[in-house]
Order: C-alpha cells, then structure tokens, then sequence
C-alpha cells in the first residue's frame, strides 16, 4: 500500500494553522527543498493522535499525543510516521518568534511533553482553536488568537528550558518585560524609549540596546509594530466602517501623510489599496512554507479552511 495523506488549512491572521493526517511513512526534507520555501518559517507540530519520531538541529525525539517541537524551515529534518497519525501544526514567519525569543533555533527539536506544566494547557487549547477555526473565527480575533498562542508557546519553553535557550537568561528576561510594557502601550503616541527606561528602572541606552540586539532598533519595532496592527484592523470585518484614518490615530499616528508613506513602506501598497485588495473576494493570505507536512499552501483568510489530499 502506498502513501496516503490529507491537509487541511485554515488561518489565524498571519499564522497558518493546519490538521494534517499520514500513513505510516518517512518525510525527509534537505536543502533541495529549501528554495521553495516563501523565507524563513518555523512550524510547531502536535500529534492529536499516533507518534512521530523527529531528527532535527542534531536532536531526536518521539513525540506522542498532545506532544510538541518546534522546527525551522531552512534546516534539515526527518520525521518518521511508525502508525496512523494526525497532527495539528501551526506556521508562522521567523520574526513572530524572534519578538518573542532571542534564538529561536535553540528551542527546535526539542520535545515539550504535553501531559506536564504549561505545555498540558497548551496541548488542552490547540484543538479548541482549530475547532474555531472550522467553524470561521472572525479574522482579527483570530489573530489575537495566534498572539496569544505563541507567547504561551514561548512560555512554555522558557519555564521548562530557558538556560538552554537564552546565553543571559537575566538579559533576555529584561528584553521580555520591555517588549511588554512596550506591547501594552503601542496606541500611546507618547511611547518612546525614556518611559520604558522609567518603568524598568534602567537608562534609555539600556532598553535601546536590547532591542538592537534583535537586528531592529527600538523606533524601528514600535513603528514596525504599529503599522502591523492597522494593518490588522484595515483587513479586519468588524473595522470596515471606521475611517483609515480613525484606525492610524488609535495606533499612535497622528500625521496622515507619514502614516501613509511608512504604510506603504512596509505593505508595498497604501492603506487604502491594502484595505481594498483585503476586502476583495479574491483576496487570500500569506504563503506558509512549512518545514513539514503543510509544503507550501496559502491559508485561506477570515478563518476558513482548504483541503488537500494525497495518496
């Protein structure tokens, strides 16, 4: 008997979530596949039923229901499917994860056992989510959805192995708290790096200089940051009626025109074509590239779902 398989996708904002099922086989992926990749990607990958043994980053693991490991896209990895099994998987680009972890592929390959600590709430949520999912979460919950998912995913990783993770721990747990206090309060127009300093008790040298060790400067993530979340609302149903401009004044832009050219900085297209092309009934999500058994497939958006089989 040959191989068979089947995928469905559906989307939590720009996080691709996916149930995968597989025959017993073996999946290898190289660096033939790495240029058909849409840039760097990791994927979290959770059996909801059967086993799968995973060789990733020089680690092996097994992981059994309600199990999960991290993978990266643009390293080789080989799974081995011993039996029937069905996964729940969730994509989503290298930088949704650096936000939250200073080296991300420290924590690939490495097994969270789902029936402990924070990983059980995990392995609790995640099919709860996809059931959302199927039945057509709103696009903007959705994405909080997705946010919330991984920092619980961080979380968890952080409590079980954070040495392992992070060279400081100290100075990573400092880039936390900042990134915090500075998530709280993206809408303040008044947000800059002296009150972070205040709050955290440190000089504004300090709390620049975390974040330009993510390759980013603190300007440069408050403004990335903002910019993502009308990006959000200006897809997003629940926001059609409000004004373009009501949108970019809640997140901290009070200058149309620069609003406007850092817009299309960053989307290649301004807020108004971005809202227009969102609103369209063409209009489709990011490609995932995942580093597993979602290929490469473009999550449908507003939180519905496709269907793909193999065999």
């Amino acid at each position: 008997m040959g191989f068979s398989g089947s995928i469905k996708l559906g989307s939590l904002g720009p996080v691709a979530i996916g149930r995968c099922s597989t025959s017993p086989a073996t999946i290898e992926r190289n660096e033939r596949h790495f240029t058909r990749t849409n840039g760097r990607s990791f994927v979290l990958m959770m059996p909801v039923r059967g086993r799968v043994y995973v060789q990733h980053y020089g680690r092996q693991t097994l992981l059994r229901r309600g199990d999960f490991t991290l993978s990266d896209s643009l390293e080789s990895a080989r799974l081995w499917f011993p039996e029937t099994t069905h996964l729940l998987q969730l994509a989503f680009d290298a930088r949704m994860l650096g936000d939250r972890l200073a080296s991300p592929e420290r924590a690939c390959g490495i097994r969270m056992a789902g029936s402990t600590g924070l990983a059980s709430v995990f392995h609790a949520l995640l099919p709860t989510v996809w059931d959302q999912v199927v039945e057509g979460l709103d696009g903007e919950i959705g994405s909080d959805v997705a946010s919330s998912l991984l920092d619980l995913v961080v979380s968890c990783y952080v409590a079980d192995h954070g040495a392992k993770l992070e060279g400081d721990s100290h100075r990573n747990a400092r880039r936390i708290v900042a990134r915090r206090f500075v998530e709280a309060r993206l809408p303040d127009a008044d947000l800059d790096a002296d009150m972070v300093a205040t709050a955290m008790k440190t000089s504004r040298r300090y709390v620049q200089g975390l974040f330009r060790e993510q390759g980013e400067t603190f300007a440069g993530y408050i403004q990335r940051r903002r910019l993502e979340e009308c990006g959000r609302r200006l897809r997003a149903s629940l926001w059609a009626a409000r004004p373009v401009k009501e949108i970019a004044s809640r997140w901290g832009f009070n200058d149309m025109a620069t609003f406007s050219r850092a817009f299309k900085k960053q989307f290649g297209e301004s807020p108004v074509d971005f809202r227009r092309r969102a609103e369209a009934p063409s209009a489709s999500a990011p490609v995932f590239a995942s580093a597993d058994l979602i290929s490469a497939a473009s999550a449908p958006s507003g939180g519905g779902i496709s269907k793909g089989e193999r065999s």
